[in-house]
């Protein structure tokens, strides 16, 4: 499910400044978008979704009625669906997640061993994900309060 409209994803785009690239389509573009939110914030948002099919809508979130996608996630939608027409690879991540670290090195004549069962392989891949702070202003007040992540934020 994509969230917003094509109307008011172009006039939201227009208002802002922002111009779109030749061959740039919508409806591709919101759909992209809008997985970009879910799959980044989806368990990190207030209340419970009311379905399996999107994050929004929801219960349980104070000020938003569980029957509408509240305008801040359309505009993160319109945030993430520009950063994709633009760059198609803006929304993913490209690093390579290893199940191992270094434990040591060794420069010359190179010699590299890895440290065996390291854990947390889904907080690695969580710190891979690239967060945009236009998107995260955006989606703040939705977000439950947590403590200090250390995921990639580009600006």
């Amino acid at each position: 499910m994509a969230y917003g409209t094509n109307v008011d994803l172009t006039t939201y785009l227009t208002d802002n400044g922002y111009t779109v690239p030749v061959g740039y389509d919508p409806d591709v573009a919101r759909l992209k978008g809008s997985n970009y939110v879910d799959g980044t914030y989806y368990s990190e948002f207030k209340g419970t979704a009311v379905g399996l099919d999107a994050a929004w809508p929801r219960t349980g979130v104070t000020g938003v009625s569980s029957a509408v996608v509240p305008l801040r996630v359309e505009h993160a939608t319109y945030e993430a669906a520009i950063l994709w027409a633009n760059d198609a690879s803006a929304l993913t991540s490209g690093a390579v997640i290893s199940t191992q670290q270094v434990k040591r090195e060794k420069v010359d004549v190179i010699e590299v061993e890895y440290q065996d069962n390291v854990s947390d392989t889904i907080d690695l891949v969580d710190d891979a994900i690239p967060r945009y702070s236009v998107i995260e202003a955006l989606l703040r007040p939705l977000l439950r309060v947590k403590g200090f992540t250390a995921s990639a934020l580009v600006v």
